[in-house]
């Protein structure tokens, strides 16, 4: 009798157990049907717009600051911010693709109407065109100068033909000239860009005009010549220039312009010049010379050499500071045939790499480099240790704040690289991060930081009607 229990007792348990198998799968089945599967476990790969509508395509987010209590808000434009120029102002892509500068309140200041930006300071930004033209706008977007950036054709009074580019930069205009026929001829030329007085001028050959550079953050340019036997640097400002001289250690020490390499010119950041230097010694039965691409500063005289990886026909970043600069090595063929815009990076320090050729885009900030490629970007320390990694990162903090994208959604990160917002945007189709501004495969996200008293006041005034 109670075996006979015992077996109706197991009989009625695995009856249960069947039927409470079959309803789980029941439920599985209507979740899937109905698209109710939690988030992770459903991937469309498209971007969950879960903000409140307030008008036809216009979306309105708003996030917690987890440290603060500030609410992020994010609402989508036919525009992308892509650098931060001033305090509130932008330099932002129309739907085009075309260039302009934006303020915070998402008016554009100077009309998107150019190829690109050249050049970016406290005071001045250089916006150009295709039609090889360049303009200068103050921090409020009014037109100062008109220029030639892609050069110019002159003759000598000499018959000489040269091409002649300019540029300006802190306060000045620079006019670098380059002989375009078999006679040589080089020139170099400061302008107050106020006043159009001129203020330091060199012309000559090669030799003669040495390294003529764009100035650094200081304001400060440099010539470079050899004069009387001894070496001459030239530092030129807005008001007006300085001349030190003196005997170079060995039997001769020439320092040359590396223009041929870039359309920067000879690069210079915090007194520090990317220049090729020659040296010419004096040894028993003859003499020898050396070529050397070297950081040369203009302050201390100290001579940094390239690498030796990077000794011949290497590429610069565009963006560099101080000693630390990307570079690639490029062979003597790939540079004259032309080479793929998709160029990677090492990072370095004067002589030292830092890191493998591995950055397609690098920004030096206060406290990290932050570079990255299409697959991932990396937070660095100035050692070169990678902090933190993501799938795609802003490059720059605003506000405290960098907008990051870790494969699942984007967030913000604090300046101590901590996580200081919830999932703003979610989804897989989300191309890229820039300063403010989220591009997906369909839509551009654009990004402010507002208040909690300033977001309410917002919401009234958009006519918020949730409660």
């Amino acid at each position: 009798m109670e075996e006979n229990q015992k077996g109706q007792g197991l009989a009625a348990f695995w009856i249960l157990l069947a039927s409470l198998i079959l309803c789980i799968a029941a439920l599985v089945i209507l979740l899937l049907q109905k698209g109710q599967l939690p988030e992770e476990e459903k991937d469309s790969g498209e971007v969950e717009e879960t903000g409140l509508l307030l008008e036809d395509e216009v979306y309105f987010y708003e996030v917690k600051d987890w440290k603060t209590g500030e609410k992020i808000t994010v609402q989508k434009e036919q525009y992308c911010i892509t650098d931060i120029l001033w305090e509130g102002m932008y330099k932002a892509n129309g739907a085009d693709g075309k260039c302009g500068i934006i303020n915070q309140q998402g008016e554009w200041i100077v009309p998107p109407e150019y190829e690109y930006m050249s050049h970016a300071e406290d005071a001045w930004v250089c916006l150009e065109k295709a039609d090889g033209y360049g303009y200068v706008f103050d921090s409020e977007g009014k037109q100062l100068y008109r220029y030639a950036s892609k050069g110019t054709e002159h003759t000598t009074k000499d018959g000489i033909r040269y091409n002649r580019t300019s540029y300006y930069r802190y306060g000045m205009r620079i006019d670098l000239d380059i002989g375009i026929t078999e006679k040589q001829y080089y020139g170099a030329h400061y302008y107050n860009a106020a006043t159009e007085e001129l203020i330091f001028e060199r012309e000559g050959y090669y030799e003669d005009v040495g390294v003529p550079s764009l100035p650094d953050e200081t304001g400060t340019a440099a010539v470079i010549v050899r004069e009387y036997g001894e070496t001459a640097v030239y530092k030129i400002t807005a008001d007006g220039y300085g001349r030190e001289a003196f005997l170079e250690p060995i039997a001769q020490r020439s320092y040359y312009d590396t223009a041929f390499i870039s359309w920067r010119r000879s690069a210079m950041s915090d007194g520090w010049l990317r220049t090729d230097l020659m040296e010419y010694r004096g040894e028993l039965l003859g003499y020898s010379t050396e070529w050397k691409e070297i950081l040369y500063n203009i302050h201390t005289r100290e001579i940094v050499p390239l690498p030796e990886k990077y000794q011949q026909y290497s590429k610069y970043y565009w963006k560099f500071h101080g000693l630390y600069y990307g570079i690639t090595r490029l062979t003597a063929e790939e540079y004259y045939n032309g080479t793929s815009n998709e160029l990677y990076y090492a990072v370095c320090c004067g002589s030292k790499i830092l890191t493998e050729e591995i950055y397609a885009w690098i920004e030096f900030g206060e406290r990290y480099i932050i570079a990255g490629n299409g697959n991932f970007a990396h937070i660095l320390d100035y050692d070169g240790t990678i902090l933190a990694e993501y799938t795609d990162a802003a490059g720059t903090f605003e506000g405290g704040r960098m907008l990051v994208y870790d494969g699942r959604g984007v967030y913000c990160i604090d300046e101590e690289l901590e996580q200081c917002s919830d999932y703003i945007i979610t989804g897989t189709n989300i191309f890229y991060c820039q300063p403010r501004t989220v591009i997906t495969g369909t839509s551009c996200y654009v990004f402010e930081w507002l208040s909690e008293q300033d977001n309410t006041e917002n919401q009234i005034n958009l006519g918020d009607g949730s409660k």
